[in-house]
């Protein structure tokens, strides 16, 4: 067997699809997809599928990337992993609401907007508080929650005649261990070197013109459930200053099976296999998506503990059955390898 794997920026991401590669004993090639050659390099030997990894932080590399992975998958006809779909919503949350609306995937009320005026008279109307997002921006990056107009119209201002819509533009020093990280990492001079280019990138690049309003639901955590094949995990995101997202704050603990029927059920819907889903859960026991993401932040080497034992969740003759191991490692990309694997060899990866 041999697979392609295709990137854009260097995260280091792509040394945990390597390790899988190498762990599988399978053949592979690397291909920078914001290189001009790229296409002759994905043409140059044949493969059996075309592994992607997305970066979402830099809006024009996010259309370079999903321009690209569609001519791979759709015209060239390269069967892909993730699904096309799956990388098209990946940290793009205009498309992603368009996604749910249309699928009928009970989400927070998101309206998108494109005109200045049109917006203004939303904000005028809307009840307070209000969720700004930006279009792009992972671990809590460019969310703000909006408890006054006042904040509400000056974010809708910079944003359509100022400097574009705020959120952070560096490292998200609030993560646990980012300094730990940093200190490791600083005498790595081509390393510090990518991730100054990486952060300048992200200063100029200005969302403006656009701006994305969502409802807010009051919440102490955020639900995080992650479907990789038949494999299911669920834990508590914990709410620090009013986000769960980059907080890395953690809850693990036994989901109920409600929970798990409304993952699966939304997965199957979308057709999504390889993702994690953001769920809030309302006083009512309703569950609303909040965020569709392939890939994800992962500290830890696991992603569901069940009274402190590591482990997953499948579905097997109409039961939920917890099933106790490590099934996370390299990032969860041992466990998406040996995913796109079988549905490559059942036919069904497109």
């Amino acid at each position: 067997m041999n697979v392609c794997l295709v990137y854009n920026l260097t995260s280091g991401k792509e040394d945990f699809w390597i390790n899988a590669f190498q762990n599988a004993g399978i053949d592979y090639k690397v291909v920078q997809l914001d290189k001009n050659d790229w296409m002759e390099q994905i043409l140059s030997e044949p493969f059996d599928f075309v592994i992607a990894l997305p970066n979402g932080t830099i809006l024009d590399q996010k259309q370079l990337f999903d321009e690209r992975v569609y001519v791979i998958n759709k015209v060239l006809g390269m069967p892909i992993y993730p699904s096309l779909n799956e990388l098209l919503v990946y940290e793009n949350k205009r498309w992603l609401s368009y996604w749910l609306k249309s699928k009928g995937i009970p989400h927070p009320r998101t309206d998108v907007f494109y005109d200045y005026d049109e917006a203004r008279n939303f904000l005028d109307n809307t009840e307070y508080p209000v969720v700004a997002k930006s279009n792009i921006g992972a671990a809590g990056s460019g969310v703000h929650i909006l408890k006054t107009k006042r904040k509400a119209l000056n974010i809708l201002n910079k944003t359509f005649k100022g400097n574009g819509f705020p959120k952070r533009r560096g490292p998200n020093f609030k993560k646990k261990g980012v300094y730990k990280r940093i200190f490791s990492k600083i005498t790595d001079l081509e390393y510090v070197k990518k991730k100054f280019k990486h952060y300048k990138s992200i200063q100029n690049d200005l969302q403006q013109n656009q701006i994305l309003f969502q409802e807010y639901i009051p919440h102490d955590f955020e639900l995080k459930n992650v479907r990789i094949g038949e494999s299911f995990f669920c834990h508590k995101k914990l709410v620090v200053n009013d986000k769960a997202s980059g907080t890395g704050k953690k809850d693990f603990k036994k989901p109920t099976n409600n929970l798990l029927n409304f993952i699966k059920g939304v997965s199957d819907k979308l057709e999504f296999s390889s993702a994690s889903f953001d769920v809030f859960e309302l006083e009512s026991g309703d569950y609303l998506v909040n965020e569709v993401q392939t890939y994800f932040g992962q500290p830890l080497d696991y992603l569901m503990k069940i009274n402190g034992v590591p482990g997953r969740y499948i579905y097997e003759n109409e039961e939920w059955v917890f099933e106790e191991g490590n099934f996370n490692t390299n990032n969860s990309n041992d466990l998406r390898l040996k995913h796109a694997i079988h549905l490559y060899e059942t036919g069904q990866l497109d």
